[in-house]
């Protein structure tokens, strides 16, 4: 498993804990469980924010080697600007589970072969 993965799978996982944090917290009364519950809240979602710092990372490592590698300098911060698409009416698809990459190039067909309904 690559790095990517492990930290997807992990991130996956905090998010699934910060969900189930959730649900309790909307039916809890006790002063006590609603301070425990908001604190592991905010510690899952500083967790989610280094996962999603690290995903972040590997882009500008990649790019601040093909800077170097094509002789140019490399500074200390590399900005690795994103591009939006703008949306379309059926660009999302519901029916895919939230993992599927919305970048895709892959035709409707195929993502439904890939992503099968349970």
């Amino acid at each position: 498993m690559s790095r990517r993965e492990s930290n997807l799978l992990w991130l996956r996982d905090v998010l699934d804990h910060l969900k189930d944090c959730q649900q309790q917290l909307q039916w809890t009364q006790d002063r006590e469980a609603v301070r425990v519950l908001t604190e592991t809240m905010l510690r899952d979602l500083e967790c989610c924010r280094r996962i999603c710092e690290s995903l972040q990372s590997r882009p500008a490592s990649l790019t601040a080697a093909m800077m170097h590698l094509a002789g140019q300098d490399v500074p200390k911060v590399v900005d690795v600007p994103f591009r939006f698409r703008p949306v379309v009416k059926g660009m999302c698809n519901m029916d895919l589970p939230l993992d599927a990459s919305v970048s895709t190039r892959l035709d409707g067909d195929m993502l439904k072969a890939m992503f099968p309904k349970t």
